[in-house]
């Protein structure tokens, strides 16, 4: 199991709910490969995501789940990521598995497309 993050800045009010968001990510979509890691103004759009999660204020925790070694070492710099498997039929499926990994007790999940 592969799960790493670096400070968080997220909220940390005790509370009897947490709340984690989940950003799936794969290098190999349809569409446009390689996007998560495609730079606007020298910023990837996966980090640019990742930042704008972290203003929400409901979040507890945030992670991005990926079956890809080069979004993972570049998420590591700025955030908490999880290795995930490659063969997931969906986001949400990647985002279920992110969230078994990451085994803490929480009652609700976000996940962002």
């Amino acid at each position: 199991m592969q799960i790493y993050t670096v400070s968080s800045k997220l909220h940390s009010e005790p509370s009897f709910m947490r709340v984690i968001g989940i950003i799936p990510a794969r290098y190999e979509s349809k569409r446009f490969s390689g996007k998560a890691l495609t730079e606007i103004d020298g910023i990837s759009l996966i980090q640019r995501v990742y930042d704008q999660a972290l203003k929400c204020k409901v979040l507890n925790e945030l992670a991005v789940a990926t079956d890809d070694k080069r979004i993972f070492d570049h998420v590591i710099c700025f955030g908490k990521v999880v290795m995930t498997d490659p063969d997931h039929p969906s986001g949400t499926d990647r985002c279920l598995e992110a969230y078994e990994k990451i085994n803490i007790k929480m009652t609700s999940m976000i996940t962002t497309c």
